[in-house]
């Protein structure tokens, strides 16, 4: 597990039309209400990203690094993580 692993971002907000273009360092909580997320996981800062829409949950996923790769964990959301256009827990 690396602390200094970053990975950057990327997206247009669509609310604003703004490109977003963040880097992040993980794990990475994302959601829609701040204090809903992690400050901390296994002893290590959680960087937070807030998305204001309505599609996402409170806190709705932790990107995380894990056995060697990268993996993006659903946290219960209503709406889901799709990829591929199939709904995925991991």
């Amino acid at each position: 597990m690396s602390n200094n692993l970053e990975i950057h971002l990327s997206w247009e907000d669509p609310a604003t039309g703004e490109l977003r273009e963040p880097n992040l360092n993980v794990p990475i909580a994302f959601g829609r209400e701040f204090s809903q997320m992690p400050g901390e996981l296994r002893g290590q800062p959680v960087s937070r990203m807030l998305l204001d829409s309505s599609e996402v949950s409170r806190y709705h996923g932790l990107i995380d690094w894990q056995q060697d790769r990268l993996v993006v964990i659903d946290q219960n959301s209503v709406n889901g993580i799709y990829v591929n256009a199939n709904r995925q827990k991991r």
